[in-house]
């Protein structure tokens, strides 16, 4: 929910700017960059597993590194929407 709310606020505020491109793009690079903190924050995560699995550092980066997995999915859809509508 909160990311639908950060990614809206930025492409009004992109709008009020002047701005009138695809929102593909902005939507593609923040969710992008947000999926690829997955890269540190796995093993951050596995770290605390070891360390204590119940506590709540643990659960809370279980949660984010989730979030970051299943955002991978819209990043990859994106992707090939603009490859597709390049072609097309």
């Amino acid at each position: 929910m909160y990311l639908e709310l950060f990614i809206t606020s930025y492409l009004k505020g992109m709008r009020k700017t002047g701005w009138d491109g695809d929102e593909d793009l902005p939507r593609f690079g923040f969710l992008a960059a947000f999926a690829l903190r997955s890269v540190w924050e796995v093993p951050k995560m596995l770290k605390k597993l070891v360390q204590n699995p119940e506590s709540q550092e643990s659960k809370k980066l279980m949660l984010i590194t989730k979030l970051q997995m299943e955002i991978s999915k819209e990043v990859e859809r994106l992707r090939v929407n603009s490859i597709l509508k390049k072609l097309y």
